[in-house]
């Protein structure tokens, strides 16, 4: 499937994407340092700017949208003004972009403390635009990082009333290993007080996309199966003198997902459309 990147930083979660098979059409991101990694790493890809500047319906389209709005006002290490700050409030571009694309899923990342500080604002968003949501607050540790890195992660796909756009659309191909998908659902009350029906999954549930005996805690199965952690970076203060690009390599680190969590959610995305899709187009 391909994938429109959003909010792509230095491409770290975009990494565990195409480790899974996926294949990337475009990136926007404005970060002169993270534009020539992503250059860098995918040459002779569109790299957009300042994501408010975009018109989405003139980009090519995509069947994915991926990528974690910022963090700054949302993470308990912010100021804490919620969804609604200057920098977290950039969540309603992402919509907009969810809006004009119409893709099949919207892969949406953040710090864990959007659970209280506006997830009901980005459910009630999706639920208008058409769209059932499932979340899952994921660690890094779940992989074998040696720090817990505690991320929600939302995957948006069509409604049973929006799935029906794709009957006519191409069959869908692909070979994956078998993962058990399902779904539940529990109304949602937004900031405006109305309540819609949008599909979640609990943190110990085995239904839907997610599958939580997985990726429960830091003791569960490694990525790569080994068991064992990752080997830890050596201590250097970030903003020391004379190592600017030491500095800004920090930051993207900092600010960008671990390329596991994307490689285990995108390998679910992909089996998950090929079970749904593949029925809304008559296949068996």
């Amino acid at each position: 499937m391909k994938v429109g990147s959003l909010f792509s930083g230095a491409g770290c979660g975009d990494l565990g994407l195409e480790w899974a098979g996926f294949e990337h059409a475009w990136f926007c991101e404005t970060d002169e340092y993270a534009r020539q990694i992503l250059a860098m790493r995918w040459p002779g890809k569109t790299i957009y700017g300042d994501i408010k500047e975009i018109d989405f319906t003139s980009v090519p389209s995509v069947d994915v949208l991926a990528g974690g709005f910022p963090c700054q006002d949302i993470s308990t290490a912010g100021p804490g003004k919620g969804i609604q700050g200057e920098r977290s409030g950039l969540w309603s571009e992402y919509a907009r972009a969810i809006a004009e694309i119409r893709p099949r899923y919207a892969l949406i990342e953040n710090s864990a403390a959007l659970v209280v500080r506006g997830l009901d604002s980005v459910l009630s968003d999706l639920a208008a635009l058409g769209y059932d949501a499932e979340w899952h607050c994921i660690p890094a540790a779940s992989f074998g990082a040696p720090h817990k890195r505690d991320r929600i992660w939302i995957v948006a796909y069509p409604n049973s009333s929006r799935l029906k756009e794709y009957s006519r659309a191409e069959p869908i191909h692909q070979e994956h290993p078998a993962v058990e998908c399902g779904s539940g659902e529990t109304p949602i009350s937004n900031t405006k007080g109305d309540r819609r029906s949008v599909r979640r999954v609990g943190a110990f549930s085995t239904n839907g996309i997610f599958k939580a005996s997985r990726c429960a805690d830091g003791s569960g199965t490694r990525f790569d199966g080994s068991g064992q952690w990752w080997e830890a970076e050596p201590g250097l203060d970030r903003v020391v003198d004379g190592t600017s690009n030491r500095v800004d390599r920090l930051r993207c680190i900092g600010n960008g997902q671990v390329p596991h969590c994307t490689y285990f959610i995108g390998r679910l995305i992909q089996e998950h459309s090929r079970q749904t899709f593949s029925k809304a187009v008559g296949m068996k």
